[in-house]
């Protein structure tokens, strides 16, 4: 299998048992809900955004956006955080526009825009604590050897 569609399956699928653990949460403080239709049901909403975002982001991987001489230092961040904002919404628009319309196809996509690059920051942060982290570790190896 190619591994950009195994990408997308993985991470699709990530998100969808999220969503399914998300809808357990839900049913369960819930009285009267069904549990099991819940879960099946978050777990799929969740799956197929994941899986619309995730094509979206592989599609976009290879595309780059020029910037001006002044902001040449930061264009790997940009590059990354835009390929996430404009796969957000994609998505966004394309599902809110069959599900309502064009009109919320316009805020699906600034919403699901924005949620894009909210983490894809976030990503950025944790990856920078994670390597911090492992600095601070191997430091500490290095003074105990």
């Amino acid at each position: 299998m190619d591994s950009k569609v195994e990408n997308v399956l993985i991470r699709g699928s990530a998100v969808g048992a999220f969503g399914a653990s998300v809808g357990l949460v839900l049913a369960t403080f819930r009285p009267g809900s069904s549990i099991p239709f819940y879960t099946a049901s978050m777990g799929a909403n969740y799956a197929i955004f994941g899986y619309t975002y995730f094509s979206f982001l592989e599609l976009y991987q290879g595309q780059r956006v020029e910037l001006p001489e002044a902001y040449k230092a930061y264009d790997t961040d940009v590059n990354r955080h835009m390929k996430h904002i404009a796969s957000g919404a994609s998505t966004g628009f394309l599902w809110s526009t069959i599900f309502a319309g064009p009109k919320k196809g316009i805020l699906g996509a600034l919403v699901f825009g924005t949620v894009g690059l909210a983490g894809s920051v976030a990503n950025d942060y944790l990856e920078r604590w994670r390597r911090k982290q492992g600095d601070i570790i191997r430091e500490q190896r290095e003074q105990d050897a």
